[in-house]
């Protein structure tokens, strides 16, 4: 970015090839699933082996007698990988055996779906160890925005 550039919208500039155009800071759905879909639309081309297989989310929740949400877990799965994108347990029911219980339908779920690899990421804070005792292979080191390291597992 060119200095004297900073804040919610870039001015107009001249650009090789394409006029003038403007990068505007906004926060709009439609906007992001249209940046998403173009991507994807991108790699299915490249990916011809891969067209036939399915994607999209699931999540897997857990209630107690009472209807009430005291657990869940979601999803994201494209080209033969499940990613779990939020991991939650009500505070007062940790302990219990439900985080482990939702990892393992997920995973059923991505072996039904005949997926190669389970990812997930977490921060140091919230459950390293849990992943592990779930047999998650590996761990990276990420920093987090504080600077301090923070375990990816994957």
């Amino acid at each position: 970015m060119k200095s004297g550039m900073m804040g919610r919208e870039m001015a107009k500039e001249q650009w090789k090839g394409i006029g003038s155009m403007k990068i505007i800071q906004q926060e709009i759905q439609e906007d992001r699933d249209l940046i998403r879909q173009k991507v994807v639309e991108h790699n299915r081309k490249n990916l011809p082996e891969l067209q036939d297989r399915p994607y999209g989310n699931i999540s897997f929740i857990a209630r107690d007698d009472e209807d009430g949400v005291i657990g869940g877990i979601t999803c994201t799965y494209y080209w033969q990988q499940l990613h779990i994108d939020f991991l939650w347990v009500d505070p007062a029911q940790r302990g219990s055996g439900i985080a482990s219980r939702l990892v393992g339908k997920a995973e059923r779920y991505a072996r039904e779906l005949e997926c190669r690899l389970m990812t997930v990421d977490t921060f140091s804070f919230q459950a390293p160890d849990f992943y592990r005792k779930q047999g998650v292979p590996g761990i990276r080191q990420n920093r987090r925005p504080s600077g301090r390291p923070q375990p990816a597992l994957f």
